[in-house]
This record gives structure tokens, sequence and C-alpha cells, in this order.
């Protein structure tokens, strides 16, 4: 007598396919001990351990499998130059502006105002942030606004908010990067250079950019 059973949790997405039934043979004379269910309890558990088995050992030829293919295929790794031009590219972010806290522009924003209250400026840069009117640069878990993005009043220069609309999904690492690189479109000029002075033109040039 043949007595079947399956395991009690599915298979893994990634397993191939296996017969997940386990048969095993009854010795003549005990089939009657399968009418007791202490018995057939026991003899359920006994054939899902061993269904288990039989998955888990798939599982771990398939994990040895997926770790041969992926030592077999190619890493592309950062080369020496690559690194270089990468450091070059922070260093030239990061040298090229002021870069400001929350609290260094909100208390420079209400210095230009002749008020300052300790409720604004904690919240000002960050609220401004949030409605994507300027950006900010995380460094060390603490943002900082580039001085470029305000005007000398310390508001948001308008044309910001555009800019960032268009360049919607990229970092701010990366829309730093921008401002900082001459633009052929603004003849050889960064567009942190000119956005205040010609808002237009840079608006045009991200526009172009992200085309």
């Amino acid at each position: 007598m043949a007595v079947q059973t399956t395991p009690s949790e599915p298979y893994s997405s990634i397993r191939p396919p296996v017969d997940p039934v386990c048969h095993v043979e009854i010795p003549s004379g005990y089939e009657h001990q399968l009418a007791i269910p202490e018995f057939r309890n026991q003899v359920q558990v006994m054939l899902e351990l061993l269904a288990r088995r039989h998955a888990e050992a798939d599982e771990d030829s398939m994990a040895r499998l997926v770790d041969a293919l992926v030592a077999a295929r190619p890493i592309r790794t950062v080369s020496a130059a690559e690194l270089q031009l990468l450091t070059r590219g922070v260093d030239t972010v990061l040298g090229g502006t002021e870069w400001l806290t929350a609290d260094q522009v909100s208390a420079a924003r209400a210095a230009t105002q002749q008020q300052a209250t300790a409720t604004n400026r904690a919240n000002l840069a960050n609220r401004w942030k949030n409605e994507g009117r300027v950006f900010a640069i995380t460094r060390g878990g603490r943002d900082y606004f580039p001085r470029y993005a305000f005007d000398d009043a310390f508001e948001p220069l308008p044309v910001l908010r555009d800019v960032l609309r268009a360049m919607q999904g990229r970092s701010s690492w990366g829309i730093a990067a921008w401002f900082e690189s001459p633009s052929s479109f603004l003849g050889g000029q960064r567009p942190r250079e000119v956005m205040a002075p010609q808002p237009k033109r840079v608006l045009d040039a991200a526009l172009d950019f992200v085309e």
C-alpha cells in the first residue's frame, strides 16, 4: 500500500520543477494500523518531513547553481581614472558655491526681514524643499542648500522651481553637478552663474539637457 503527501509549504518561485510527492510502501499486514488516527498522523508527519528535506535539497542545488552562474559573469569595476573623475566632480560641486544648512538659510532670511521666530527659522528651508522650490544635497545625514538658489533676500529664485520640475527624477547630486557644469547652451557658462540675471535661458538649458 502506498501513502503519499506533499510539502505543507509552497515551493519557491525560483526552484526548478520537482515532483513534490513522496511514495512510501506500507509493509503487508500493517494496513490496519492506518485506521488508527494516532498512527496515521505519525506517518503523515514523517512523510512531510521527508518531503521538506527533498525540497530543501533542491533549493540548495539551485543556490549552488546561481552562485556558479554569478561567478562566471564579468563584473564592472570602477577604474582609478574613473574614481578620480568622480572625486573631482564631487569636489567641483562642493567647492563651486557656499552650502548652507537649513538653520543658516532661515537665519539669513530672517536677518534681511528684521524678524526671526524659532519656529520659522527651524522649518522655512525644509518647507521650501518639500514644496519643490529649492533642493539640497545630503552630507553626514544633514541637508545643505546652495547659495545660488536664493536671491539677496534669501528667497528662492522663482525659476528654480521650474528647473527642478524639468529635472524630476534626478538625484540632488546630479542636479548640483548640472548647475556646476559649463553649458554649451549657455555659451560655456555654468547655469548657477546666470540663473539670477537670465532665468529663462537657464530654464531653456535645463529643458534642452533633459530632452
